[in-house]
């Protein structure tokens, strides 16, 4: 429904009278034809249309590349060239002849395009656009005598991109503009209220060289304010526009962007007060085109350039938006004035509605960064929240500030968070800034260096590898295990192991397969290696056609992985880890943590498997899922005896669950402040207390593997605020996941991980 449909049927008794106006774009020129175009070609004979010359420069020198003859001038060339032995860029065209006048009268004359052009009539220039321009059109009147031949030469350069030339007049062209505001003016002086809809169209290839109301919109808007009844403009488009002009002459405006199916509903009632507005722009709209910056990169010098944010002042700043009450801020807080890198805090406020009239206001959070070592924004939005409160109520609203929210990127395009003084903004748009707090940020004490990084195998024998594990051995050395073979899930993928000793890596052996009879054979999956206190060695693992249908399998070893046991199935129902480390209790109870993937591969649900210190007699504990798809849950423990089980999830996140009880009961699952593009994780609980973890931090994408490229370590005190604290992989493409960490005897932390699917690399971290 429209919108005067939808205030004639909201309005019954009143009289609503409706003119169209001149709409959204300007009567438009017509291409000159080539009934009114010769020339007289090399041979003497008579052409319709112009003779054009085409050079291979910007000057219109030299011999012309091609010499032709254009029936009119009416080009677009984008992706090829304007003519045979020219480029796509880089070359000026010449068109003479003659230009028979159609009638007597004045008339409007001249071109349009983009880049430089010029009009000669009879030698006289009276277009003269000779620069790198948009697209734009430029007319002269011009007085014709009827059967009249005038001499013309039309010039044109284009230096790159695209470019577009017409030859133009509005003879024969009907305006009917000037009748349309006429009855528009008319119908407003007999109303009450007038209400202009006007704004702009958009699209691909469309950009704007000016940033007013294009066609006789503005126009329209004056002479109709002009009457001096209240008017209420009503914007549609997505972008910007200046309203210089006419802003003071009106009573109000709605920016409606592109509303819809059903926006003449909402918008009818916005303006009858059925509903309270409360947009806000993403968009910064300026005074004038000249705020409007040539570089958007450019630095706050200091030198006094008057854009959007600096010194000048912009019509509507970025996050403005009027409601029909009026809200108060008040009380702020800080949970904490000052922290280290990769701590946060809380800051807190009150919001009131302090008019008669229910309504929805947006908070904003911006930040300023006091001193950077690399120039930062003025304003930065950090987050917003909008909330609805009746007359009178007031709200505590809260925002978490972190790492995720102060940090930036570095010269090296890393990001990081630099200690010093951050500026806390709170306010209902970018320019109306309401409370402001001082927020310090300390160094962090955390210092890890990677001291080596290294591939398991020089050439693999086996074209895939992936999902690794690892633990260490009484001497010290580094045990690693993975699955590999042909692809995953190919029927040769075993089960391979590996030992870093004096330096090096064994070459791989495999200790496990899927061999059922002699006719069948299926793929192993994700081992996971546990020593226990007594010193036993455990091999987990998976084996079946598919992650869904799979089935848990064990081994054990006394000499330290130099010989296995047979294969044990686990008991049925029960799959073991299935992707990371198990943990033991101080009375020897092994929690394993496990998840499965139903067969339709909707739902992804972690659980708790519980065994005795000879990884029998197991127990499984379920774990609600229901708001979350999760799945490889790795276990993390505090001194106050608290686990906490982090998980992979669909929703590009990292999700969390506590237990209180040594994993008998569970919280329901809740999102951390960290992205992650649905692929596995690991973490571990250091001597120190403090947990540490390797993530890929990205989102998830059209394919799978996206957001794999990258590979980061990060540590928290608490498991819910994390700091990064190395980086072990930023490449622009490939897929480096699955990771594996365990720390040693000595302190040193031991990660292995899946190195684009050909290899497992291994790394070493000191503090």
């Amino acid at each position: 429904i429209n919108i005067l449909d939808a205030l004639k049927r909201d309005l019954p008794k009143v009289k609503i009278t409706h003119s169209s106006g001149p709409g959204i774009t300007a009567i438009a020129p017509a291409v000159v034809p080539s009934d009114y175009l010769s020339h007289i070609d090399a041979d003497g004979k008579f052409q319709k249309g112009l003779s054009a010359s085409y050079f291979t420069n910007i000057s219109l020198s030299g011999t012309p590349a091609t010499t032709r003859n254009d029936e009119r001038v009416d080009f677009k060339w984008t992706f090829m060239p304007p003519a045979e032995g020219l480029t796509t860029s880089y070359y000026s065209v010449k068109w003479t002849g003659k230009l028979k006048a159609p009638a007597t009268g004045k008339y409007q004359l001249g071109l349009e395009g983009n880049d430089g052009f010029r009009l000669y009539i009879d030698g006289k220039i009276i277009v003269d656009r000779w620069n790198k321009q948009s697209y734009r059109t430029e007319t002269k009147a011009f007085d014709f005598i009827a059967g009249r031949q005038y001499e013309i030469r039309i010039e044109f350069y284009q230096p790159a991109g695209n470019a577009a030339v017409k030859l133009v007049w509005n003879y024969g062209v009907k305006d009917n503009t000037e009748a349309l505001i006429v009855q528009a003016v008319e119908n407003a002086k007999r109303s009450d209220i007038a209400i202009i809809t006007a704004g702009i169209h958009e699209g691909e290839f469309q950009d704007r060289a000016f940033l007013e109301l294009p066609g006789k919109q503005e126009e329209l808007i004056r002479r109709v304010a002009a009457t001096g009844k209240p008017v209420v403009v009503l914007l549609v488009g997505g972008s910007a526009v200046t309203m210089s002009s006419w802003i003071n002459k009106v009573q109000g405006i709605v920016d409606i962007w592109y509303p819809g199916e059903e926006g003449g509903n909402a918008v009818a009632d916005v303006l009858l007060g059925k509903y309270n507005p409360a947009g806000r722009l993403p968009i910064t709209f300026p005074v004038s085109v000249s705020q409007v910056p040539l570089v958007y990169n450019h630095k706050p010098t200091g030198r006094g350039d008057d854009y959007y944010d600096l010194s000048g002042e912009p019509l509507f700043p970025f996050g403005f938006g009027l409601s029909y009450t009026k809200f108060g801020y008040s009380d702020l807080k800080f949970e904490k004035s000052s922290f280290r890198v990769g701590d946060s805090t809380i800051v807190s406020f009150v919001v009131k509605n302090e008019g008669q009239v229910e309504g929805d206001e947006v908070v904003q959070l911006y930040i300023h960064d006091e001193l950077a070592s690399l120039a930062r924004p003025v304003l930065e939005l950090k987050g917003f929240q909008r909330i609805s409160l009746k007359p009178g109520e007031s709200k505590t609203i809260r925002f978490r500030i972190g790492s995720e929210q102060l940090s930036m990127l570095d010269k090296s395009l890393k990001p990081v968070v630099e200690p010093g003084t951050f500026a806390v903004m709170i306010g209902a748009s970018s320019k109306d800034l309401r409370l402001m707090g001082k927020l310090g940020v300390n160094a962090s004490e955390e210092k890890w260096s990677i001291v080596k990084s290294e591939l398991i195998m020089n050439n693999p024998p086996f074209k895939a590898s992936h999902a690794s594990t690892l633990t260490e051995l009484k001497d010290g050395s580094i045990l690693a295990a993975w699955f590999g073979g042909e692809y995953e899930g190919n029927k040769d993928v075993t089960i391979r192991t590996s030992v870093l000793q004096d330096g090096k890596w064994s070459a791989p052996i495999s200790v496990a397969d899927g061999i059922q009879n002699k006719k069948l054979r299926y793929p192993c999956w994700n081992p996971v290696l546990l020593r226990t206190q007594a010193g036993k060695l455990f091999l987990y693992y998976k084996v079946g056609p598919n992650p869904r249908e799979w089935w848990g399998e064990m081994k054990s070893s006394d000499d330290e992985g130099r010989t296995w046991s047979n294969a044990k199935k686990l008991p049925a129902g029960f799959l073991g880890p299935i992707k990371n480390k198990s943990v033991q209790l101080a009375d020897g109870t092994i929690l394993h943590p496990s998840s499965t993937e139903s067969l339709d591969e909707k739902k992804w649900i972690i659980h708790l498997e519980k065994s005795d210190a000879n990884s029998e007699n197991w127990k499984k504990i379920e774990i609600d899922c229901d708001t979350f798809g999760v799945i490889q849950p790795s276990l993390l423990s505090y001194p106050n005896g608290k686990l906490q089980m982090i998980s992979r999830s669909r929703q590009n996140a990292i999700v969390e669950t506590w237990s209180t009880d040594n994993g008998n009961t569970w919280s329901p699952l809740a999102k951390l402040d960290l992205v992650n593009p649905n692929s596995g994780i690991d973490a571990v609980t250091l001597k120190s207390g403090q947990q540490m973890l390797v993530y890929n931090p990205g989102v998830s994408g059209k394919d799978w593997f996206n957001g794999r490229n990258k590979l980061r370590v990060a540590v928290s005190k608490d498991g819910k605020t994390w700091e990064d604290v190395a980086v072990l992989e930023d490449k622009p493409t490939g897929e480096y996941s699955y990771p594996a960490i365990i720390e040693g005897s000595n302190g040193d932390v031991h990660i292995t991980y899946t190195d684009d699917r050909k290899n497992i690399r291994y790394v070493r971290l000191a503090n």
